[in-house]
């Protein structure tokens, strides 16, 4: 019997505790380090100009759905996909800038139109520079993996 393993890598603070929580059980300190390193890629900043940044952060991500057909055929594959947000929070403009898998065929095109098909339905906080809200970009992993 096959597991199915979805991995979305999103930065945040419930993954964190999660995963520091799972270290004072006997986890994996550096699993715990990288997540609160990765959270940084969030936090507000000042700038030597003295404006107050708050970069756009993601609230409402949705979990992709590993097609059938892919799985069947055991393709697995690794995506980076970057993206424009709105000052409304929305996605704009995904685009896979990087790529990995195991298959070219059906199968891994079916990956990634399952990428962008999600990855347009993501909501964030938007970017902030002194309080008003403006546009910017972010990039996200998405892996899609079949533990036998």
């Amino acid at each position: 019997m096959w597991r199915l393993k979805t991995v979305i890598n999103i930065s945040a603070s419930v993954v964190a505790a999660t995963m520091l929580s799972a270290c004072a059980s006997g986890g994996h300190l550096s699993l715990a380090t990288r997540a609160l390193n990765n959270e940084s890629k969030y936090a507000a900043y000042i700038t030597p100009s003295g404006q107050h940044i708050v970069p756009a952060r993601p609230f409402k991500p949705v979990p992709p759905i590993y097609p059938p057909e892919a799985m069947y055929l055991g393709t697995v594959g690794e995506f980076r996909v970057c993206f424009d947000i709105n000052k409304n929070g929305q996605v704009e403009n995904p685009r896979i800038v990087k790529q990995q898998g195991n298959a070219k065929g059906k199968g891994f095109a079916q990956l990634r139109y399952e990428v962008l098909r999600i990855i347009k339905r993501w909501y964030y906080a938007p970017k902030t520079i002194d309080g008003k809200p403006v546009a910017g970009k972010d990039c996200q992993n998405i892996n899609f993996t079949i533990n036998r």
